[in-house]
């Protein structure tokens, strides 16, 4: 799966959409298919670049093969320095990869999707591609078929494959589609391995997150709850962890409404009374909402500079301790 998509959380969903038509003889319909459905995504890239980085991203995506600068250039008919500066920052951009061949450097798009996508607007590309999955049909036998899908009939199989998707459609900010699939395992995740238990948390703190950004409270502390009906399925120090790089992330982008809601949540939880590793968290959003210096300075000496340091990255300043 990684050799097929290079990583890439778009393919990720869209070989497992493949998978899930479940029928290799529609293969190349199924293919093309999805290829469709993905037009509009791939029109509005093109819509985000404009003159010289399209006309070379255009000529890298159209090639057979990777590229070098200089071939690039003599194709494009764009001056070679020009394509060198347009090409770091269509890496920067996270649009093409670039892999160095002894004095040579060459250039490929990073989705490799999009360049089949690409392929298939061009004369006779349909037929290369129907070639391709020709011979994954061929070289696949009806054994190894039916390998493949006794292999992904095992639950715990199933479980991370959809928790990859899951993290594939929440990198893509799908939010909705990454519910839909974490709710198919929910029920299951309760008796499976800690790991997985685990991922599953990491997973639904993400979705609390950017739910609560766009301010749906509910879904938020749905799954609030969710995490912490599987608190006793890890071990303290696992799960407090777990918790702890959900808040790091919330200070650090400064989402002070996200980390009360979730902090107010988490009390209501137990009982209105505040987790002992929380403390700090509480005393710094107390400063913050009331704006009371004076609550920090009544904080022990070795509280204050943890308050100090999570005050002054919610609030993206110092100035409120001074």
């Amino acid at each position: 799966m990684t050799h097929l998509t290079g990583g890439s959380p778009r393919l990720v969903i869209f070989f497992y959409e493949l998978i899930a038509r479940d029928n290799f003889e529609d293969l190349e319909k199924v293919f093309f298919k999805i290829l469709d459905e993905h037009t509009p995504y791939y029109r509005e890239i093109f819509q985000l670049l404009t003159g010289q980085k399209r006309l070379i991203f255009d000529t890298i995506i159209s090639s057979e093969s990777p590229m070098t600068p200089k071939q690039i250039a003599e194709k494009s008919r764009i001056d070679a320095s020009t394509v060198i500066t347009q090409l770091r920052r269509l890496e920067k951009d996270g649009y093409v990869l670039s892999r160095p061949a002894g004095r040579e450097t060459f250039y490929e798009v990073r989705e490799r999707l999009f360049r089949l996508w690409r392929d298939m607007r061009q004369p006779l590309g349909r037929n290369r591609i129907s070639v391709f999955l020709d011979f994954l049909k061929l070289w696949y036998t009806s054994e190894e078929q039916k390998e493949i899908k006794k292999i992904t009939s095992n639950e715990s199989l199933e479980i991370v494959n959809t928790l990859k998707l899951v993290e594939a459609y929440l990198s893509l900010d799908k939010v909705v589609e990454a519910i839909t699939e974490i709710e198919l395992v929910k029920s299951k995740i309760v008796d499976q391995e800690p790991y997985l238990i685990e991922e599953f948390i990491n997973l639904c703190w993400k979705i609390i997150f950017k739910e609560l950004i766009i301010k749906n409270l509910g879904s938020g502390k749905k799954h609030i709850n969710i995490v912490f009906d599987l608190k006793s399925r890890l071990k303290k120090e696992t799960f407090e962890a777990s918790m702890m790089n959900f808040f790091k992330t919330a200070i650090d982008s400064g989402e002070f409404e996200v980390l009360k809601i979730v902090i107010d949540e988490i009390m209501e939880i137990k009982g209105g009374i505040c987790p002992e590793l929380l403390k700090s968290l509480v005393k710094a959003v107390e400063i913050i909402e009331t704006k009371d210096v004076q609550k920090y300075y009544k904080l022990q000496v070795e509280e204050r500079e943890i308050v100090a340091d999570i005050v002054q990255k919610i609030s993206k300043s110092g100035d409120l301790l001074l």
